[in-house]
């Protein structure tokens, strides 16, 4: 299943060359004049053309994309039951795998926003959407967990990153809550899909039924994993974990943090403050390129290129995406619009009059 009509065609068109591979052009023909049977199968009932996510309850959320086609193709509905019925008929999927899109809440209300006003409606049927911050791959494991048969099981690569934030912990509560989890490979830091993006990823296995324990397998190096060389893994219990931050630890890693807690029982919290780091909500207007600077002010264009020039008095030193590497100290890159006097330990707006 894809939202995009010409990679259903692809996939369709790639399957069939691939099934004319190991034909012989004569079974080809005696098949033809024999039984009149075609060389290709029709994949028209295998592979679908639909939002995975989305299905006919959207119509009660926005009951106009019913009738305007416009709006009904920018969502595109897909009726799982009606659209793999002989599926259904015997309770569900026996697998679902795949390699779901990672796309943030902050980054879908760009070029979806009815879309994600519909995750987070009381139509929707995703409890992993009713936080103000959730992504897109919680939603596709949600979905896949109930259209899985009582023993189904699902295979997704996804961000290891929901087994700590706060924003996980609706997918946590789903998968522990049910004692879903059957097998992750955790492949740490490692970059599965190059260095082109960086991505920390693992291998999530789930099922539909309970399992009372679930296995942790951490891969180090990936050229050893892939060729099934021995990994460091650990068995946990399914009733040990909840809504609460996962911790999956290598075991020769666990000793490490051990012998660190033993010789320092002292935690960061009870000594410091942490908080999230600058945020300004909107880059692409605070934080600057420099197209040219003197000693008191900076030129640079806006986004729609147009120029402009602003007193470096309201300014900031910033980086923005810099290569940060191991033991070195990154130099500042760009500007960064601070509207702000410091008074004492707060930052007050300055008014429109001093701007």
């Amino acid at each position: 299943v894809d939202i995009d009509p010409q990679a259903v065609e692809i996939t369709r068109f790639s399957l069939l060359l691939k099934v004319l591979e190991t034909v012989p052009a004569s079974s080809i023909s005696a098949g033809l004049d024999e039984d009149h049977v075609r060389a290709l199968p029709n994949l028209d009932a295998n592979i679908k053309v639909g939002n995975s996510l989305v299905d006919n309850r959207y119509f009660n959320f926005d009951p106009a994309a019913a009738t305007d086609e416009q709006r009904y193709s920018s969502i595109y509905p897909l009726d799982w039951r009606a659209a793999f019925p002989s599926v259904f008929a015997q309770g569900g999927f026996d697998g679902i795998v795949g390699n779901p899109p990672y796309i943030r809440i902050q980054n879908m209300v760009h070029y979806s926003p009815q879309e994600v006003a519909y995750y987070q409606s009381r139509f929707s049927p995703y409890t992993c959407a009713r936080n103000d911050n959730f992504d897109k791959y919680e939603l596709f494991i949600e979905r896949s967990l109930g259209l899985l048969k009582s023993n189904g099981r699902l295979g997704y690569i996804v961000p290891h990153k929901f087994f700590i934030t706060r924003s996980g912990g609706s997918l946590r509560r789903l998968l522990a809550g049910g004692k879903h989890l059957s097998k992750i490979v955790h492949f740490g830091v490692n970059q599965v899909f190059g260095r082109k993006r960086t991505t920390y990823t693992c291998l999530l296995f789930v099922t539909r039924e309970t399992s009372p324990t679930f296995s942790v397998h951490h891969v180090r190096d990936l050229a050893s994993w892939r060729l099934n060389r021995q990994v460091e893994s650990v068995d946990y219990r399914a009733e040990d974990f909840g809504e609460g931050p996962w911790e999956f630890v290598s075991p020769s890693a666990s000793l490490v943090f051990q012998r660190l807690r033993e010789q320092n029982p002292t935690p960061l919290k009870q000594v410091a403050e942490i908080m999230v780091g600058v945020q300004t909500s909107a880059d692409r207007i605070y934080i600057v390129q420099p197209s040219r600077e003197t000693a008191d002010e900076v030129e640079f264009r806006d986004v729609q290129g147009q120029g402009w020039t602003i007193e470096k008095s309201i300014l900031r030193r910033c980086l923005k995406d810099a290569p940060i590497l191991p033991y070195g100290r990154p130099g500042a890159n760009a500007w960064m619009i601070f509207p702000y006097t410091i008074q004492g330990r707060f930052a007050v707006p300055l008014s429109a009059q001093e701007l």
